[in-house]
């Protein structure tokens, strides 16, 4: 016989819908993007992310910002970095400044073309390092001080790279080695730096790497050292007894100011469209728990 529970399971409630943004203007609406804000206040808080287009949307001479429903409307600088073959923008970076963050949460913006002024102003390479700032880097191999900074790295024209460049963030990047007191190089180790600087320089993000990859260097092998890196004379990271292995690098991010506590969440459907990410299947859904598990598990690894 058919059994009848005596205690049926209650009805799901339905999902709250997503906050929808109302298409309100003129300008051409290329793809749905979110801001979430992780911490708050926050006041002149950047953003910098890649993005990629399908063939034809955006062109050389277009202008982008991120508009949502409550009326704000944020300006984005754009980094070209490849084209299509029909000379339209494939792929580039994208900067902006949100004035103001009240609350926690995630506001949905449409990315738009059209001219809005992007808000502040980024410092010049120059004025920078002019204000005191600088990075050093030094290892300590079999007894032997290792060092560099930015301004060595940075004072070489041949090895310095404008990545990023307008009136929100600039950022360059150099390459260089590390010597030792006689200003002999390590034969294996090599470091890496990238400035990027937000609002004339108050706030500012470091990257530091240091690679053991030299291709043709005779005797490859793992490098154990100590380490030092000093942003503004002050220590942001020290480790002893590091073994780095052959044909390997390492990097990590400094921030001087506060780190924005914003992510960007992507339109995968648009993503999808430009054949640059796979077309997962959308149906399969993974629960928050799973993930959190996931994360607890790596965080447990002791991972660095």
């Amino acid at each position: 016989d058919e059994q009848v529970s005596e205690n049926p399971p209650a009805p799901e409630e339905p999902e709250e819908p997503e906050e929808q943004v109302e298409d309100g203007s003129d300008d051409p609406a290329l793809m749905l993007l979110a801001i979430e804000a992780l911490a708050a206040p926050d006041v002149s808080v950047p953003f910098t992310f890649a993005l990629v287009f399908k063939a034809g949307d955006v062109t050389k001479g277009d202008t982008l910002y991120l508009d949502s429903n409550n009326g704000q409307a944020i300006g984005l600088q754009m980094d070209i970095k490849a084209l299509h073959a029909d000379g339209s923008v494939r792929h580039a970076v994208l900067s902006g400044i949100v004035p103001q963050i009240l609350e926690i949460g995630t506001v949905n913006y449409l990315l738009r073309k059209g001219d809005v002024a992007s808000f502040g102003q980024s410092a010049a390479y120059g004025q920078l390092l002019d204000e005191s700032f600088d990075v050093k880097i030094s290892l300590e191999v079999d007894g032997v001080i290792y060092r560099t900074s930015a301004t060595e790295l940075f004072g070489n024209a041949e090895s310095l790279e404008t990545w990023l460049q307008g009136s929100v963030v600039e950022e360059w990047q150099a390459d260089g080695q590390l010597y030792d007191p006689e200003g002999r190089p390590h034969p294996h180790l090599a470091v890496r730096l990238a400035l990027r600087s937000y609002g004339n320089g108050n706030r500012a993000r470091i990257s530091v790497g240091i690679e053991n990859g030299w291709a043709y260097e005779p005797s490859p092998g793992n490098v154990s050292y100590n380490l030092l890196v000093v942003v503004n004379g002050q220590q942001v990271m020290e480790q002893t007894d590091l073994t780095h292995y052959h044909h390997a690098r390492w990097r990590r991010l400094f921030w001087v100011g506060n780190e924005p506590q914003i992510h960007i969440r992507h339109d995968y459907d648009y993503l999808a469209a430009t054949g640059a990410v796979p077309t997962y299947d959308q149906e399969v859904d993974i629960s928050d728990s799973v993930i959190r598990s996931l994360d607890e598990k790596w965080q447990a690894g002791g991972y660095d």
